[in-house]
């Protein structure tokens, strides 16, 4: 077994010591996928160049640095006005891993279409996620997903009912900023994407960096889609020079529905995106689109 002690994060410390206040915490069903990640990170080991998937991605930008868990950003000066979405879409906004209430605009959702914190979903319903948190990741080789399943402190769930539609697209924007601490920050994010039979909605997913000490945001994402429904999911990511994202999205399409992806990264220490789509019924469609911006030195 490999150690998940690195040159940056003991990783294994971490998650013993934060695992009894991490969302969810008292639920046994949560705790042992929870656990069960993290041994599976432990297993793989994390991701080096000597493996070919990985050959070219700079994972010392990540693994080297002695990231702390993100706080609150000691200003939201550092993302004002540079979102690219109008402010006429819903918008829910996370700062450093936290949701920002005070900045999102989701509350005249359409009937039939919720969205809420991963946290505060917990608290509400943590039964109709068991699903979704409980996947096994052992099989897929994404070791950072395995980390994100185990470490995650806060994410976002959407869901939409049958037949329902958002009437205009939904904004999720990821901002991060310096903290008070001016260490380097690491925040590990959960999303759940839940479509029923015949839904519909477009979803733009925002990565803005700010500051001036390394920010780490590692996402996972689980998107389940309905017979006939479908799911038009812009990703924009827009780090800083210190700024590194890596995320790892799995979808599961049911008879004649529909996703596409439209992934657009503009920069960063470290981008990463890991997409795994499962075609699980006759009829399902898949359309993959991107554009990267790359500087060479």
């Amino acid at each position: 077994m490999t150690p998940i002690l690195q040159q940056g994060v003991d990783f294994a410390a971490r998650f013993a010591a934060a695992k009894d206040r991490l969302p969810g915490a008292g639920l046994p069903w949560l705790a042992s996928a929870r656990e069960k990640a993290s041994a599976d990170f432990e297993r793989q080991g994390p991701p080096r160049s000597r493996r070919a998937d990985w050959r070219f991605t700079p994972v010392d930008a990540v693994l080297g640095t002695d990231f702390e868990p993100a706080g609150r950003p000691k200003s939201h000066s550092g993302f004002a006005g540079k979102a690219l979405c109008p402010l006429t879409f819903h918008r829910l906004v996370l700062g450093n891993g936290r949701l920002l209430p005070e900045r999102s605009r989701y509350c005249d959702l359409p009937a039939g279409v919720s969205v809420s914190s991963l946290a505060q979903a917990l608290q509400d319903d943590p039964g109709s996620l068991r699903e979704d948190l409980s996947r096994d990741l052992s099989a897929e080789g994404l070791p950072f997903a395995c980390l994100a399943a185990a470490l995650f402190g806060e994410g976002v769930v959407v869901r939409v009912a049958r037949g329902a539609r958002l009437d205009r697209p939904l904004h999720l924007l990821l901002a991060c900023d310096d903290t008070e601490s001016g260490r380097p920050q690491m925040a590990h994010l959960r999303l759940v994407i839940i479509l029923e039979p015949g839904a519909s909605l477009e979803l733009i997913e925002e990565s803005l960096g700010g500051g001036r000490a390394p920010f780490w945001t590692n996402l996972l994402t689980t998107v389940r889609i309905g017979a006939g429904a479908g799911l038009k999911h812009y990703r924009l990511q827009r780090e800083n020079a210190l700024g590194s994202q890596t995320s790892a999205t799995l979808v599961e399409l049911g008879r004649g529905s529909r996703y596409e992806s439209h992934a657009f990264s503009f920069g960063g220490a470290l981008l990463r995106t890991d997409l795994r789509v499962r075609l699980a019924a006759e009829g399902a469609q898949c359309v993959l689109n991107g554009l990267c911006l790359v500087n060479v030195f």
